[in-house]
């Protein structure tokens, strides 16, 4: 893309495609991850030097969606097969995000831990477990800033 309005136009296509749905939790319910990934090329050039210099950047918006437990999901009126395909989807790459995050977290807080040792153990993390871990492996082990935001249910029925 070359615009701002042209980023939005395609952001907008990508929520069109969306899949939602009712849960026995939620109305409208996101039934599948959605990331939106900008990928940022600035060039500059030096005439005077005659050198050209490249910088790429990447930029992921992740909206995941949220677990559920079967149970509760199958009290809803809208129910149905494909509800539970979903849910299990949904709930299978959310387990192997939270594998890769914590052992990811394990390793970053070893003390006295080599740079060798550790790019080992980031390389024998089973990235390839999802296709979520698979697509956000850069954002997780890369060199990369990231910043995660939670929406947890308050509800009571969910404590238990």
């Amino acid at each position: 893309v070359k615009s701002v309005e042209e980023m939005e136009h395609f952001l907008a296509i990508g929520q069109g495609n969306q899949t939602i749905g009712e849960t026995g939790l939620n109305a409208v319910s996101s039934r599948a991850h959605t990331i939106f990934e900008l990928r940022i090329t600035k060039t500059v050039i030096d005439k005077k030097a005659g050198k050209k210099e490249t910088c790429y950047n990447t930029v992921r918006l992740v909206d995941l969606a949220g677990s559920e437990r079967l149970e509760k999901t199958r009290e809803s009126k809208a129910f149905n097969k494909q509800r539970e395909i979903e849910g299990k989807a949904i709930n299978n790459s959310l387990t192997h995000l939270g594998k890769v995050v914590r052992r990811i977290a394990e390793l970053s807080s070893k003390k006295n831990l080599s740079k060798a040792k550790f790019k080992k153990g980031m390389a024998a993390i089973s990235w390839r477990s999802s296709k979520l871990t698979t697509l956000l492996r850069d954002s997780l082990g890369g060199n990369c800033k990231t910043v995660m935001i939670a929406a947890i249910s308050p509800a009571m029925t969910e404590l238990a």
